[in-house]
């Protein structure tokens, strides 16, 4: 995965923390006052945040891209089917990134195969009472 270098997407490019929290001297957290970033190629552009690098209605980093903006994925890729592109998991809600894609948008061809590899597993073998899985009886015995 090659990487380059952006312009940081928290403080867009001016090194600063953009929010002025503690000093408006105060450096941006996520590129530390280099203001640009270095990430993998290919990369799209964070679905979770929609690129700002801050994190949906708050003054805080993204949770997905940390701040940058973009996210490197592996090719080929395809819209998350979880989520439908948005990041947010579930869609309607959008405080935590999509558990599959990663707040991405995008999955590789290969995680959805995983994906829909996944089968549900019968009751009888997953120890429950079903399968007499309950509390068993050890081969040792006490002495009485």
């Amino acid at each position: 995965m090659a990487a380059k270098t952006i312009a940081c997407a928290f403080c867009d490019g001016a090194g600063k923390d953009p929010f002025g929290l503690l000093s408006e001297l105060s450096t941006c957290q996520v590129c530390w006052g280099r203001g640009s970033v270095t990430i993998g190629e290919p990369a799209v552009a964070c679905a979770f945040c929609g690129g700002s690098g801050v994190h949906r209605d708050q003054r805080l980093t993204c949770t997905a891209c940390g701040g940058k903006g973009m996210i490197g994925i592996r090719q080929p890729a395809e819209t998350c089917p979880r989520c439908q592109g948005t990041g947010a998991d579930p869609p309607d809600l959008d405080y935590l990134p999509c558990v599959l894609c990663k707040g991405a948008g995008v999955i590789t061809v290969k995680e959805k195969a995983k994906v829909g590899a996944i089968r549900a597993v019968p009751a009888s073998s997953r120890g429950g009472p079903a399968s007499g899985g309950g509390r068993q009886e050890s081969p040792l015995r006490r002495a009485e």
